[in-house]
This record gives structure tokens, sequence and C-alpha cells, in this order.
């Protein structure tokens, strides 16, 4: 295996460590100059990508929005992008291992394809073959909550734990205003489950948007104006942003019931959501839960913030390249 690391320059010699009464061992480690990978987000308003070496440590980092949704923008503008990032990066295409992109939506992993995004409004898309034919390089796709949950797990508030629930929870550019965007992703064992269709984490249940519940008080206030007013305690927001910790809190029941993970952690793309429903959400949590042993599931809002999806793009590249791959091999 060792040999074949260093004919593949995966890693490289560094020397040698102290004798023990015969030869000197040869000291070993991942040569970060032995492959790149790049990383992709999509969104429903922008794509970002960042070029990384073979130690995940990202070397170029772009985003540009999307003018559109239409698969053929969209693959037009990763195309794009991967140049600009490996130009940035001044590094060769030859020497581009992998491209993960994570996408909001239901994926075949056999071929490669978004079965349905209904964020994108996007329904049988070819999307790993399109971008290989518009790249040239090999492309795996990633479930976007699949992904922060990767980085969770290597990175982030999952680190060290074998079983972790996570929720991704959207509140910005959703397309029905009425209801947040919901993903989730499991980890079982020390490995993801995707469950025998691919299927696996998928929430039917749909969770009131704050938003939706302020319009039928009559008022109006923009998201961020209704964050603040949470954050600085306003009776009326509160109120509001307990009804969604309490919404929340069902989905979160549920899970730890029938899974009983570790660890349930929380990701958003409101950084302020942890301080305006913790509290509430925890003690609703406690009192949904049927299992008696519910108190002794962590509950973790994630520290990675709006870097967690691309930085699970990157973790689904390097471990396509890995000589002995363990993590996703059910969707290899």
């Amino acid at each position: 295996i060792v040999e074949q690391l260093l004919r593949e320059r995966r890693i490289h010699e560094i020397g040698t460590g102290p004798s023990s009464g015969g030869r000197s061992h040869i000291l070993l480690e991942v040569d970060p100059k032995g492959a790149s990978v790049v990383g992709i987000e999509i969104t429903e308003r922008f794509v970002q990508g960042a070029l990384a070496n073979l130690k995940g440590e990202e070397e170029a980092s772009l985003s540009t929005p999307l003018r559109s949704t239409k698969p053929a923008a969209v693959i037009q503008t990763i195309a794009g992008l991967v140049k600009h990032l490996i130009r940035k990066a001044n590094v060769s295409q030859n020497d581009v291992a992998s491209i993960g992109v994570a996408v909001p939506g239901l994926l075949n992993p056999r071929d490669g394809a978004v079965e349905l995004s209904v964020p994108l409004g996007w329904k049988n898309v070819a999307l790993r073959d399109q971008l290989e034919d518009k790249t040239g390089l090999k492309v795996h796709i990633v479930n976007n909550a699949i992904a922060a949950t990767l980085a969770e797990h290597f990175e982030g508030q999952g680190q060290g734990m074998r079983n972790i629930l996570f929720f991704l929870v959207h509140f910005q550019d959703v397309r029905d205003s009425h209801f947040v965007n919901m993903g989730c992703g499991i980890i079982l064992d020390g490995r993801p489950y995707f469950g025998e269709k691919h299927t696996a984490g998928e929430i039917p249940t749909r969770i009131n948007h704050p938003l939706a519940r302020l319009k039928s008080s009559g008022r109006k206030l923009t998201l961020q104006a209704l964050v603040q007013a949470g954050v600085q305690k306003d009776a009326f927001a509160v109120k509001l942003w307990d009804a969604f910790a309490a919404d929340l809190s069902s989905v979160i029941a549920y899970g730890i019931d029938f899974l009983s993970p570790g660890r349930v952690i929380i990701g958003s793309d409101l950084p302020e959501l942890e301080t305006l429903v913790k509290t509430s959400l925890l003690h609703s949590v406690r009192n949904t839960t049927v299992s008696t042993k519910a108190d002794s599931v962590e509950i973790f809002f994630s520290n990675l913030g709006s870097k967690a999806i691309l930085r699970g793009a990157i973790i689904r590249a390097l471990e396509t390249i890995s000589t002995m791959p363990m993590l996703l091999s059910p969707l290899t």
C-alpha cells in the first residue's frame, strides 16, 4: 500500500526516525501537493466552490451568482467556476483528481442524476455526466444535507461521535415562504446511512416559516428584522421563534426516539438561530421525546456556519480518490 501511495504521490518521505537498534525507520506523511480536488455547492441564488489540496486545505475559493437555475445555466456556471479555481490556485487540470458537488435534492448514486430538486426546480437531470463532459474531470454528487453532515462528522460538532443526527434548516430564499427548507443527514456507527433507495433522512413533515406566522398576525417585518427583534427579546418576536422551536422539536424528538443518536446537530443559514431557539427547543425536545434516555442525547448547533456544505463537498471529493474508500462506498 505504501509503495502504491508513493508512486501516486499521495504520500512522501520526510526523513528518518530514531533507531531502536536496527535500521532507522522512514517517516512518511500525506503529500498535500499529491493531488487537488474541487468542492462545489449549488444553491438557488449562487454557486460557490473551493479547490483544496490532498490535506483538505483550501487553496482557492470563489462564488458566483446564478442568473438562472435551469440545468444548462448552472452546469455552464460550474464549469467556468472550476476553470477559474484551477487558474487562481495555479495548479494543472491534470492534478485535479475529483470534483464533489453538493446539491439540494434526491439523487441517484448509480447514474449521478438529480431525480428531484424542489429548490432548483429540477427533475431527472443528468448532472454528473453533463458536468464531466463540460469539465473533463471526474464528478461525484452528494446531497447537501449529507455533505454538511460529513463536514460536522470530520471537522465540526460531530467529531469523535459514532451516531449523529444532523438537521439542516434554511430560512432564506425558500420557494414557498410558508415553510422552511429542511434536510437531514444520518451517521450510524461511523458511516453515513442512506437507506435502500438512498432516501433516508427525507423529512415529510413541513415546518411553518416564522414569516408565515407573522403574516397571519397582520404585521410586516423582513426576516432579518424578525431575527433582530428576537435577539433583542421583543415579546412578539420571541413568541414566534418559540412556536418555530416547538415545531422543530417534534421532528427532532421523532429522530431521537427512532435512532437513539449520541448527538443531534442543527445547521442553518441563520447564524443567530441558536440564540433565538436553543432554550425553548431543548425544553420542548425533553417534553416531546418518548425515550426515558432522551436526556442523554446532546443537542448542538453547528459551528461551521455557511461553510459546512462546501466543506462536505470537498470531503466527498477527497474520499473518492482514497485507496481504501470506506466512508461513502455505497455512492462510489
